[in-house]
C-alpha cells in the first residue's frame, strides 16, 4: 500500500530539480563574475570555487526544503551505526571496478560522439583548481547529491511507487542533473548501486562513500602514471582500454558486490523509526 501522503511525487521531483538547476546557474555565474573581478583569482579557481560555493548553496536550499517537507531529520538518514568495517571494505573494489568499466563505457561515448572541444577545456580548468577541485568535484557532489537523491528523493518514491520504479526513476533524474550527454550513463549507473545500497542500509554513509569514491578515482586515477591505453595514456583519438584491464575491473566489481550482499544478508536489515 502505497502512502498518499509521501514526498515527492515525480512531478514534485522534477520541479525540485528545475529549481536546483536554476538556482546553480544564476548563483554561479554570479558568483564565478565577482570572484574573478573583486578576488584577483585565476579563472579556473575562481569558477571551481564559484561553482562550489553556487551548488552548496543551492543544494542547501533545495535538501532543507525536501527534509521539512517530509519531516525527516538528517541525523535518522545518517546513522552513526552504519560505520561497519566490512561494509567499508567492500566498498573499495566495488567503486575500483565500477570505475574502470564506467570509464570504458565513456570511451566508447567518445568513439561515437567525439566532445566538443569546449567541454574538454571546461573540465581541465575545473580539475586544475588543487583543493578547490577537491572540494568542488568531490567530498561537495557525494555529500549534497546523497542527501537530495537518495535520502529525499528515492525515500519518498519507495512510499508511493514499487521498487522498481523507484530505483530507476531515482536514477534517472540523477542522471539528467549532470546535464553533461557524455556523464549521464555513467550517473545513472552509479545511482543504481547506491539506491540499492540505500534501501539495503536505509544510511546514506555507504552511498556517500562509494559516490566519493568514484568521484576521487575519475579525478585522481588518471594521475597514477600507469601508462594504460584508455585510461591514462594520451590519445589523439578515442581509445579503449585493454581487455586485461576491463576484466579486472569485472572481477573487482564482482567481489565488491558479493562482499556487499554477504555482509548485508548476514547483518539484520535497518529499519526507519516511524
Amino acid at each position: 500500500m502505497t502512502d498518499t501522503h509521501a514526498y515527492p511525487r515525480i512531478w514534485q521531483a522534477l520541479v525540485m530539480m528545475l529549481c536546483l538547476a536554476g538556482l546553480q546557474i544564476v548563483m554561479g555565474v554570479a558568483g564565478g563574475l565577482l570572484a574573478i573581478l573583486l578576488c584577483g583569482l585565476e579563472q579556473n579557481v575562481a569558477v571551481t570555487a564559484a561553482t562550489a560555493l553556487a551548488n552548496l548553496i543551492a543544494f542547501a536550499l533545495v535538501c532543507g526544503w525536501g527534509l521539512w517537507r517530509t519531516r525527516t531529520r538528517l541525523r535518522t538518514l545518517l546513522p552513526v551505526s552504519s560505520f561497519r568495517l566490512p561494509l567499508l571494505l567492500a566498498l573499495v573494489p566495488l567503486a575500483l571496478g565500477l570505475h574502470i568499466l564506467l570509464l570504458d563505457l565513456d570511451n566508447l561515448l567518445r568513439h561515437l560522439c567525439p566532445p566538443p572541444a569546449f567541454l574538454q577545456d571546461l573540465f581541465k580548468a575545473l580539475r586544475s583548481a588543487g583543493g578547490v577541485s577537491f572540494v568542488a568535484l568531490i567530498l561537495l557532489p557525494a555529500l549534497a547529491e546523497e542527501v537530495l537523491f537518495r535520502g529525499v528523493m528515492l525515500r519518498g518514491f519507495l512510499r508511493l511507487y514499487s521498487v522498481r520504479t523507484a530505483v530507476l526513476v531515482s536514477a534517472l533524474l540523477f542522471a539528467l542533473i549532470h546535464v553533461n550527454p557524455y556523464q549521464m550513463p555513467l550517473s545513472f549507473v552509479l545511482g543504481l548501486v547506491t539506491a540499492w545500497l540505500f534501501i539495503r542500509t536505509r544510511s546514506l554513509w555507504p552511498c556517500i562513500l562509494l559516490h566519493g569514491l568514484n568521484n576521487l578515482l575519475a579525478l585522481y586515477a588518471g594521475m597514477l602514471g600507469l601508462d594504460i591505453p584508455g585510461y591514462d595514456r594520451p590519445s589523439p583519438v578515442a581509445a579503449f582500454q585493454p581487455l586485461w584491464f576491463d576484466l579486472l575491473g569485472a572481477v573487482l566489481l564482482a567481489v565488491g558486490l558479493a562482499a556487499a550482499m554477504l555482509f548485508l544478508r548476514a547483518a539484520p536489515e535497518r529499519r526507519e523509526p516511524a
